[in-house]
């Protein structure tokens, strides 16, 4: 019974400590270039025909660069954006594209 209270214990103490975010899939309307080589301000999606704003916080996201991102709103790719909402921002955590 030990066990069993631990490993329950212990699941609930990892699941809490993740960090939650949602989902949103669309295309890319805009791409606001950053200061950096290969960086990015922000991308405007269409996410169920309306445009959302998500931001990249000045982070890097592997081969997503400015110029890779263009390439996806030139082909019209649907792209999918892990983000959490922080203090009314769209702050990008991470980028997929399912065509890859």
């Amino acid at each position: 019974m030990k066990k069993l209270i631990f490993i329950l214990a212990l699941l609930i103490i990892s699941c809490s400590n993740q960090e939650s975010f949602e989902v949103a899939e669309g295309r890319i309307l805009n791409i606001e270039k950053g200061a950096k080589t290969g960086s990015f301000e922000f991308i405007d999606v269409n996410v169920k025909n309306k445009e959302v704003r998500f931001y990249s916080n000045n982070k890097n996201y592997g081969h997503y660069t400015y110029d890779h991102l263009i390439s996806h709103q030139i082909s019209g790719d649907f792209i999918e954006i892990n983000y959490k909402n922080e203090s009314g921002k769209n702050l990008i955590i991470s980028i997929q594209n399912h065509d890859h």
